[in-house]
């Protein structure tokens, strides 16, 4: 009976340092979907600062988006965007796995865009943006998760994810 009980007794502190080791262990690496969530809150800050060559770096060679533009398309693309645009305003509003394996993934994600001169007082005052809604499909390749392909829509308020317009109520709050 004594060495049963021993037995279970080794058993449960061998399975408790186990549980420790493995937890620790996770916590040192980041997750996909933290990785992830990086990519796109990263993608905010290039847009605003109109850094088209370091969004192109997070694109795979083969990208396309739903009017099949390349990768040498949409550097255009963002180009002409950011010669017409000022004071370019994202924010990252939800987002959404609808895939997560480890080397693919796929997201939804609700985006708050506005530009003008009136950039900060834009953000102090009232919302006058536009809300779209971003599928992204992305593959992992030497450790890195970059985008294969994009497509986005506009969406009424009414549309976007609840916790997106809780996010934008806090950003602006005199939006009805």
């Amino acid at each position: 009976m004594k060495s049963c009980k021993k037995f279970i007794l080794l058993n449960q502190i061998l399975l408790l340092s186990l549980s420790i080791i493995i937890f620790n262990n996770c916590g040192k690496g980041k997750s996909d979907e933290d990785l992830i969530l990086e990519l796109v809150e990263s993608m905010e800050k290039l847009i605003e600062d109109h850094y088209t060559a370091n969004i192109l770096d997070l694109l795979t060679e083969n990208f396309r988006d739903m009017e099949n533009r390349s990768k040498d398309d949409m550097e255009t693309v963002l180009n002409q965007y950011f010669e017409e645009y000022s004071g370019i305003v994202v924010n990252i509003l939800a987002t959404h796995f609808k895939v997560l394996k480890p080397a693919q993934a796929e997201i939804q994600t609700d985006v708050s865009l506005s530009h003008g001169a009136a950039k900060m007082f834009r953000k102090i005052v009232a919302y006058s943006g536009q809300t779209y809604r971003f599928t992204i499909s992305l593959k992992k390749t030497d450790q890195k998760w970059k985008v294969f392909y994009a497509e986005w829509r506009y969406v009424y308020l009414e549309e976007l994810f609840p916790e997106s317009m809780k996010i934008l109520k806090k950003l602006f709050p005199k939006l009805r």
